[in-house]
């Protein structure tokens, strides 16, 4: 069963213009629009691991699979909260290097992801972080696959790129049928 999650920390990080979060959304899946493929939590409770994969998307939505987003926008898994990792062995991200998505608990994170548009109404959203180190602009999730097995690595902003792309499927979403299977009902 999904953990009930108080408390959660807010973040000094600014929201674009126009959004306004009044509750925490329902629970749902994050669909990457280039692949179908779901946001999953891997289930390795080290921060430093890759804990966070693309795998398909679940028709009957499990732990794994179930995120929400906070009321300022940050996206969350259970009690763990989705960011870029920022700890004693990775303080920054320098210049020509690129920070990926894990899953961190929500009381130890520095650099919270967050997302561009409200989840249950937008045809589609990124998910971004703003690194300041080096004062990089702020960075969007992408899906991939790299070598190192970080499937989600943070790039800039391409509206263009479809694996940049999510949509949030909920009960009461507009997108409540997940995308490339319209059979399937989300339950």
């Amino acid at each position: 069963e999904i953990a009930e999650v108080t408390g959660v920390q807010t973040c000094a990080l600014p929201i674009l213009s126009g959004l306004a979060f009044a509750s925490a959304s329902p629970l749902g899946q994050f669909v990457n629009l280039r692949t179908c493929n779901c946001l999953t939590n891997t289930g390795d409770t080290n921060p430093n691991a890759n804990n966070l994969g693309n795998l398909p998307c679940e028709a009957q939505m499990s732990d794994a699979q179930a995120f929400w987003v906070d009321s300022d926008a940050t996206v969350n898994n259970g009690d763990q909260t989705l960011a870029f990792p920022y700890n004693d062995d990775h303080p920054h991200f320098g210049p020509g290097t690129s920070p990926w998505a894990t899953l961190q608990p929500t009381d130890s994170v520095i650099v919270p992801l967050k997302i561009d548009a409200a989840p249950e109404t937008a045809d589609y959203l990124h998910i971004w972080g703003v690194i300041t180190d080096y004062l990089q602009p702020d960075r969007r999730i992408r899906e991939g696959d790299d070598d190192s097995g970080h499937y989600y690595p943070a790039v800039a902003f391409d509206d263009d790129d479809e694996a940049q792309r999510f949509v949030f499927v909920c009960e009461t979403c507009v997108h409540n049928v997940l995308p490339c299977q319209p059979q399937t009902t989300l339950v």
